[in-house]
């Protein structure tokens, strides 16, 4: 029989065991709970470059580049002048083939006007398009930045947080 000196150690010793025990359990979970609060704070951090690059390419970036502003100019355009001149030439050549050069001067005043019309005409449109094409990339990129900010919010919000049990 164990007397009441020896229980009392035996419980002493069990409790000290179980007190290890939870101590140890409780470490446990504080070092998986920091590791994924330093995973998480990671994940914010690459988070938030991506955004800082994204605001700051909106910012440079307020349209189309020069070079895409250039092919979409110089191909319209490029498109009056070839038919245009198509028609100049088909005029010229009427002229050569027939001899008759009456009302040549006139075709040729009257094609010119109508080219610098279309012209005019058609850099309003390409300017309007360009602006219209540059507000909707300005606009999903506005968005894309949103969404990912937002969501490095609601992330950070979900962190669990143990401060010390000790």
């Amino acid at each position: 029989m164990i007397s009441c000196t020896g229980r009392r150690q035996l419980r002493a010793e069990w409790s000290r065991a179980l007190a290890l025990r939870l101590q140890l359990f409780l470490d446990q979970q504080l070092a998986n709970i920091n590791a994924q609060n330093q995973q998480f704070l990671n994940q914010q951090q690459q988070t938030g470059n991506l955004l800082n690059s994204q605001f700051q390419s909106i910012l440079n970036n307020p349209g189309l580049s020069a070079a895409d502003k250039a092919a979409v100019t110089g191909q319209s355009q490029g498109t009056i002048a070839s038919a245009f001149d198509s028609l100049q030439q088909s005029a010229a050549n009427r002229v050569a083939r027939t001899g008759n050069s009456a009302g040549f001067s006139e075709l040729t005043d009257d094609l010119v006007r109508q080219k610098a019309v279309s012209e005019g005409n058609q850099a309003q449109q390409n300017q309007l398009a360009l602006t219209n094409t540059a507000f909707q990339r300005r606009a999903s990129a506005h968005s894309r930045v949103t969404v990912a900010a937002t969501d490095l919010f609601y992330e950070n919000q979900r962190l669990p947080r143990l401060k010390s049990l000790r």
